[in-house]
């Protein structure tokens, strides 16, 4: 109930744009995501306590498509099964009741060195201000390649939300090695834009990624310009008015 209430109804707005953006764990600034790798008493990664909820039920999970969208709908609902388990590596078991079962420590929060994340940035007319909504994330698993090349990124799937956020908003995680204090919740985390993402797509008539438009120099200029007329939009909500400036400025010399 909560939750429903918190959420941002964005159906009628006269201006969004979305945004995709990829959280590298490895970065100080989103290690908040990436630690404890493996649970600790009560104390876990966000990918481990969104794993468990998917395999209770609680959360459902959909495709990644090729192109990086999300769809949720019923028909690209994903299924977490035997054959996912066997594609990445995670050892389970089968109980009684034939339900699937992973041991806490083996689920690979230590893999999950990322996220992709969608969000809408958009024009709240009732505040009149630019908000930004966190419409969806997905894991990412990143591998080293045999020929030493890189780290390969093997999304697993898209998750609204709207279903991840019930619980994000009960998991107190520290954001700074200055204060370790757990004031701050997982939600709080996206809800504030916490977190350092380079922009890899934006929503477009082309359906291209950056890197399918821009490389080198120009695709980190490209990132950089998305960035800055994000921020600057809210800034150009309001034109000054040089009339009234000037009536002001005479009314204060009288």
């Amino acid at each position: 109930i909560m939750n429903q209430a918190q959420t941002q109804d964005i159906g009628d707005v006269t201006w969004m744009r979305e945004i995709y953006r990829f959280l590298d764990l490895e970065k100080e600034k989103n290690a908040a995501l990436y630690y404890p790798v493996r649970p600790i008493g009560e104390r876990q990664n966000l990918f481990s306590m969104l794993f468990s909820h998917v395999l209770n039920g609680t959360i459902d999970v959909y495709e990644y498509q090729l192109d990086g969208s999300e769809r949720f709908s019923e028909q690209y609902k994903m299924k977490i099964d035997s054959a996912f388990f066997l594609k990445f590596d995670i050892p389970f078991t089968v109980t009684e009741e034939g339900k699937y079962h992973v041991d806490p420590a083996d689920i690979p929060g230590e893999e999950i060195r990322g996220y992709y994340i969608k969000e809408t940035w958009y024009f709240d007319k009732n505040n009149s201000v630019v908000d930004i909504k966190t419409e969806a994330i997905c894991p990412v698993m990143m591998y080293q390649e045999y020929d030493a090349s890189g780290l390969s990124r093997f999304p697993l799937f898209w998750v609204p939300y709207e279903e991840v956020r019930p619980y994000a908003s009960r998991m107190p995680i520290m954001i700074s090695s200055l204060n370790n204090a757990s004031t701050h919740t997982i939600n709080d985390f996206f809800v504030k834009h916490n977190f350092d993402g380079e922009i890899v797509k934006t929503t477009n008539m082309t359906n291209r990624t950056l890197a399918e438009q821009f490389e080198g120099d120009s695709l980190k200029k490209e990132q950089q310009k998305i960035e800055t007329q994000l921020k600057q939009f809210n800034e150009n909500l309001w034109v000054y008015n040089d009339y009234i400036g000037i009536a002001d400025r005479a009314a204060v010399a009288s």
